[in-house]
């Protein structure tokens, strides 16, 4: 919950907070070592987060910004003479990035609040401001000229970055970059020039380029006039009148997004055979804060709205068969594979369900203090809210399943714990299911001895996964 500083010279552990809620954001500790920048919300909204700062002896705490009640302020970057702060705000709407002088405490804002922006870095020279503009799932970089809030006309290829850096000559931007069909690249962009030089290539190794699908990002309809985006893969050569499986690939989060990057698992799936949608539901980032918080105490409501609308949109298209359409994902998407399997029973052919939450009571009681205060700010305090908690929670329809379930789980797992599978197959078994890999009522579990909540930069682990899901998937579909 708290902010704690170890000194490498004796290892003595230090708290520096003493708060009852978590420190959050970006916690960043100043070039000239004597302030610490960290985000912290003392309001009751629970929407609201504010930049503070303190002494890197913990002394004189004091809020530093904070735009409006309810607005999410955080810090990326400290120049290296400690007086400006790179700022991201929500405060207008969409993410904007700016720039904050500790000296004047003037704060100023870049680019007109049509796209979301994040801040990422202040040049050495402290001339400009690197940002990541999200825009319906890429991302680019932008580069404002501080002085005169100007962007620089960045001749870009498409794709999606992260980790923009500027070289110390400001002359280079050096930054991964990556897209549907190609994992990450290092590469140098000239700002002068526009030339791209790749540093480091995309590791395919022996794989050929060629059999990568390129996806599509499309939109569809939803519940209360929402228009949802979507990323659609589909496989090549499609014959006239072929009706191919569909699968719905829920992200977790929610508080998070799918975007148009190299997706390994993706790609299998497109040479199975499988269509595949993964769509940016309401309470996703990238579409803004009214979107992003239309789930705040609507958990499983309207989301599970958009993910039924899009089966329909994959139901309209010519080479889906509409009798084979499943779900999965992993988290909070595990959560929507049982709420939607449950309550929406007749839309599915068969769902798969990682780490995910069966039961928000039960997971409310087992959970660390810092996701409590995550699932105060979701779905309000359990005894506040005790109706919408027993609502949304999966565990409270397994009778109306229909659909087979893949079930897998982790033990170790602190955020999303081992009784929240465990439970809910107890509820199964109430109810006329066994565990089997045919027949009506059967459902199967997969619980890792060795991994926590997804494990997935172990490629053991991913591989293991993956080859659970598809024989589950080609046997099931």
């Amino acid at each position: 919950m708290n902010l704690f500083r170890l000194e490498f010279s004796n290892k003595e552990v230090t708290e520096l907070t003493k708060f009852s809620k978590p420190v959050m954001g970006g916690i960043k500790w100043s070039p000239t070592n004597d302030f610490i920048i960290f985000g912290y919300n003392d309001s009751n909204n629970m929407q609201n987060l504010d930049v503070w700062i303190m002494r890197t002896d913990g002394s004189d705490q004091r809020k530093l910004l904070s735009q409006r009640e309810g607005s999410r302020e955080g810090v990326s970057d400290i120049s290296e003479d400690g007086k400006l702060l790179a700022i991201s705000s929500d405060y207008k709407g969409n993410i904007q990035a700016g720039i904050f002088n500790l000296k004047t405490e003037e704060l100023t804002f870049f680019g007109n609040n049509n796209y979301e922006e994040f801040a990422v870095e202040i040049s050495k020279d402290k001339k400009y401001l690197i940002a990541l503009r999200n825009y319906k799932a890429t991302i680019r970089p932008v580069i404002y000229e501080i002085d005169s809030g100007e962007e620089l006309k960045l001749n870009f290829p498409p794709g999606l970055v992260s980790g923009p850096k500027l070289t110390a000559d400001g002359k280079n931007l050096i930054l991964r970059l990556n897209s549907s069909t190609l994992p990450n690249s290092l590469i140098s962009y000239n700002l002068k020039s526009g030339e791209i030089t790749e540093l480091i290539p995309s590791p395919i190794n022996e794989l050929e380029q060629s059999i990568f699908v390129e996806d599509e990002y499309i939109e569809y309809n939803s519940t209360n006039g929402l228009t949802i985006g979507a990323i659609l893969y589909k496989p090549k050569n499609i014959q006239k009148g072929e009706k191919l499986p569909a699968l719905i690939e829920v992200h977790g989060g929610p508080t998070a997004q799918v975007l148009r990057t190299f997706s390994i698992f993706s790609q299998i799936l497109v040479n199975k055979g499988y269509v595949l949608l993964r769509p940016n539901f309401r309470g996703s980032t990238g579409y803004g804060k009214q979107f992003r918080e239309l789930n705040i105490k609507d958990i499983g409501g309207g989301d599970l709205e958009d993910i039924a609308a899009g089966v329909e949109y994959l139901k309209n298209l010519e080479y889906v068969d509409s009798n084979r359409i499943g779900i999965f994902g992993a988290s909070y998407g595990g959560y929507m594979t049982y709420l939607a399997t449950t309550k929406k029973p007749d839309l599915w052919k068969l769902g798969v369900a990682s780490v995910g939450i069966t039961d928000w009571k039960l997971l409310y009681k087992e959970s660390m203090p810092h996701f409590k205060y995550y699932m105060h700010s979701l779905l309000g305090k359990p005894e506040e809210e005790s109706k919408l908690y027993k609502e949304r929670s999966p565990i409270n329809y397994t009778q109306n399943l229909m659909c087979p379930l893949l079930i897998i789980h982790g033990k170790n797992d602190p955020r999303c714990p081992i009784s929240q599978a465990r439970v809910f197959i107890e509820k199964l078994k109430e109810n006329g299911w066994k565990e089997g890999k045919k027949g009506n009522k059967t459902y199967e579990y997969v619980e890792f001895d060795d991994i926590g909540h997804g494990g997935y930069s172990d490629p053991n682990f991913r591989i293991r996964t993956f080859k659970a899901m598809l024989d589950f998937l080609d046997r099931r579909m």
